[in-house]
């Protein structure tokens, strides 16, 4: 009796999580990102990828889904904290689409070689459990109303200034007229 196995080929979610991960300078984060994967079945021509699609039954044919999830999983995860080992917290935080496009780069040969492809990949959550994140924010928040402080003090110093300088035209302009109908009497 033949027996006949059947490889998934629909788009699937994972969630890629990385906890306590260190960064470039020694911070740990924690990083959670959903990822889009699937069989890759479709050239870039639209017709059918049969050596992906056998790379795919090669690796996975046989197993179950949630076998299939965990090793790529387990790759995406890799990729992420290697790339977090790689960058500082401020980049990490202030550029994740950076972020995102270096993961893609990295994890795209080893999915490549299992037959799958990466869709998407999106970090969803950054944060650490020192503390540092939030000392950022309260660094960067304290920088902004700091400089919005100056830029109102300086404001209202140059109209001040204005304010001075019309009025002080306006006394010259009386004086030299009350002097000139003095002159004129």
């Amino acid at each position: 009796m033949e027996r006949h196995q059947r490889l998934n080929l629909a788009l699937r979610t994972l969630t890629i999580t990385s906890s306590r991960a260190e960064t470039t300078k020694g911070v740990q984060v924690n990083v959670t990102a959903v990822a889009q994967i699937k069989v890759k079945a479709r050239q870039e021509d639209g017709t059918v990828d049969t050596n992906h699609i056998e790379l795919a039954a090669q690796h996975f044919l046989g197993s179950t889904q949630h076998d299939i999830d965990s090793a790529i999983q387990q790759t995406m995860e890799g990729h992420q904290r290697q790339i977090l080992g790689t960058l500082t917290v401020e980049e990490i935080y202030k550029d994740r689409a950076a972020f995102s496009d270096k993961i893609r780069e990295h994890v795209t040969a080893d999915l490549d070689a299992m037959g799958i492809e990466l869709v998407s990949y999106t970090v969803t959550a950054i944060g650490d459990d020192g503390g540092y994140m939030t000392a950022l924010g309260q660094t960067q928040t304290a920088m902004v109303k700091r400089e919005a402080a100056e830029g109102t003090a300086r404001n209202e110093s140059e109209a001040r200034k204005k304010v001075a300088l019309y009025e002080s035209e306006a006394e010259i302009a009386a004086a030299e007229a009350t002097r000139e109908a003095h002159v004129s009497v």
